[in-house]
C-alpha cells in the first residue's frame, strides 16, 4: 500500500470512529429517555388507576415495553461501540504507515519553544503503551468493550431492565392483592 492511500484511510479510519461515538451517544440518549418516558407514565397511569385492578393490568405494558427496549438498547449501544473499537484498531494498524508513530523532530515553533518537549512520538504514549499488549484486534475489542462510554450505557440500561421487571412484578402483586 502506497503512503497516499494509507493516509486516506487513516483519516477515514478517523471520521468512522468519530461516527461510531456519535451514533452510539444519540441512541443512548434516545433510548434512555424513551424508557425513562415509559416508566413515568406507567408510573402515573399505576398512580391513577390504583383502584382499578383491571386497568392496574394494562398498564403493565408499559413496562414490559420498557424492559424489551432495555436489552434492544444495551445490543445497539454494543453494536455502534465495537464499531468504534475496531476503527481503533484499524486507525492503529494505520499509524506506523502514515507515520506518526515514528519519533518527531524536535525542531522550535515560531516562538522558539518545542511544545511538549518530553513527547517523542506525534500521537500520546500512552496509546503506545495501551495498544502494545494486544495480539489481535478482536482481543483489543473485547477488552474494551465494557469500558467508557459503553460501560455507562450497559449498566444505565441493566438498571433500568431490572426497575422494569421490578415494576412488572410490583404490578401483578397488586392485582392479585385486590382480586
Amino acid at each position: 500500500m502506497d503512503d497516499g492511500r494509507a493516509f486516506e484511510l487513516y483519516k477515514l479510519a478517523n471520521q468512522h470512529q468519530i461516527s461510531w461515538l456519535n451514533l452510539h451517544r444519540q441512541h443512548l440518549q434516545q433510548y434512555f429517555v424513551l424508557i425513562a418516558a415509559l416508566f413515568g407514565a406507567s408510573l402515573g397511569a399505576i398512580y391513577h388507576f390504583r383502584h382499578d385492578p383491571w386497568f392496574t393490568i394494562a398498564v403493565i405494558v408499559g413496562p414490559l415495553l420498557g424492559a424489551l427496549l432495555s436489552i434492544t438498547a444495551v445490543g445497539m449501544c454494543d453494536r455502534f461501540y465495537r464499531s468504534f473499537l475496531e476503527s481503533v484498531t484499524i486507525h492503529a494498524k494505520l499509524a506506523p504507515i502514515v507515520g506518526v508513530t515514528e519519533k518527531r523532530s524536535m525542531l522550535p515553533n515560531k516562538k522558539g519553544t518545542i511544545p511538549f518537549p518530553d513527547d517523542i512520538h506525534y500521537i500520546p504514549e500512552r496509546w503506545f503503551e495501551s495498544r502494545s499488549c494486544f495480539k489481535t484486534s478482536e482481543d483489543f475489542v473485547q477488552k474494551h468493550m465494557r469500558l467508557g462510554a459503553n460501560r455507562f450505557a450497559f449498566w444505565s440500561f441493566r438498571i433500568l431492565l431490572v426497575a422494569n421487571i421490578l415494576f412488572i412484578i410490583g404490578i401483578i402483586i397488586n392485582v392479585v392483592r385486590t382480586i
